[in-house]
């Protein structure tokens, strides 16, 4: 591979990565309410499986802290 074409795939991750950040404190923003605190700790997660694990938590979450717990 290429360093370009790592640049390219990297660039990707870090996008897919971003776009479910993006969903997850919108969602939780939506249902529950966030502090900055909360938000800043999602961005700080880019384990793409934790970010799933919290989405998908948020489904069926009765509370906040139910689906950051999923983040780690």
């Amino acid at each position: 591979m290429t360093y370009a074409e790592e640049l390219k795939t990297k660039g990707r991750e870090e996008g897919r990565v971003a776009d479910k950040q993006d969903v997850l404190i919108r969602q939780l923003s939506r249902k529950f309410g966030l502090t900055d605190a909360e938000r800043q700790r999602i961005r700080g997660v880019e384990d793409t499986e934790r970010l799933d694990a919290a989405l998908d938590e948020l489904v069926v979450a009765e509370t906040k802290e139910a689906v950051l717990e999923k983040l780690g």
